[in-house]
């Protein structure tokens, strides 16, 4: 029996409005009449998860930034953190800002940029009421650490750099796309996987007794960990062949649509 389920936000449980349907919200609602846990994992900042855990009365721990940061939903600490120093990724940075390829850093408030872009433009259009600074060479700018770090551009662009890059980085930072103009990078540790395993350890659950719905790479690791895995009928092919189900599309209550078939039958 499943006794906690796990859901991406953006493309999975959040439509094309970035919004939870209706529908999805009763799902959600029902899940906890019947006792099973429900929590997002989500790759935003921890301020832009706080408000849809918020909306959704998340009452156990949550994930952002794509699992370097596990949030206590009742008190908003941090119950997890893992970071990427500063000297581990300046590389990358400095990479970047050489080839004129946009970059993020974050903290759990904002994100700082060199300079406003039109992908700056392009994050701000989803990652809504998040303030973004910027703040000239980011090799330059004074900061100790970050969740992860994102690279924007064309996609043909971002895997030449993934080529170039993973021949320099550490072997313990986790490089990906969690959109095809998103290049991410993470601490090794810091995963949704390795997040969800957290929570359900807090909580006494079993791995067999988990179930995650995601739509992309940065989902992977959570769709691989837990016992039951979903991924909404707009997700990426290649996570479609890994999950056990796929469901519906996002824009089409695709979390409701796994839940009901396949958790609630």
């Amino acid at each position: 029996m499943i006794k906690l389920i796990a859901s991406d936000l953006d493309d999975t449980l959040l439509n094309s409005r970035f919004e939870v349907s209706e529908k999805d919200k009763d799902t959600i609602k029902k899940l906890k009449e019947i006792g099973i846990y429900f929590t997002i994992a989500t790759g935003r900042v921890t301020n832009s998860a706080a408000k849809y855990a918020k909306e959704l009365s998340i009452d156990i721990p949550y994930i952002s930034f794509n699992g370097a940061k596990i949030i206590d939903s009742k008190t908003n600490n941090k119950i997890f953190s893992k970071e990427l120093s500063k000297s581990k990724i300046n590389k990358i940075i400095q990479y970047a800002e050489e080839k004129g390829i946009h970059c993020n850093i974050y903290t759990d408030e904002k994100i700082y940029v060199k300079e406003l872009t039109k992908w700056s433009d392009h994050y701000k259009s989803f990652a809504r009421n998040v303030d973004m600074e910027e703040v000239g060479s980011l090799q330059k700018y004074d900061f100790k650490s970050t969740p992860k770090i994102i690279l924007l551009d064309e996609n043909n662009k971002l895997k030449e750099a993934y080529e170039d890059i993973i021949k320099f980085i550490d072997k313990d930072i986790n490089v990906f796309f969690s959109k095809p103009n998103f290049l991410e990078f993470t601490d090794q540790k810091a995963s949704k996987g390795e997040a969800l395993k957290y929570i359900a350890d807090m909580l006494d659950i079993k791995r067999d007794e988990t179930a995650a719905i995601g739509d992309s790479f940065n989902d992977q690791s959570m769709i691989e960990y837990a016992g039951t895995s979903a991924v909404v009928g707009n997700g990426r092919e290649e996570l479609k062949k890994i999950a056990d189900y796929v469901s519906s599309t996002n824009d089409e209550d695709g979390f409701s649509d796994f839940v009901n078939k396949y958790i609630l039958k």
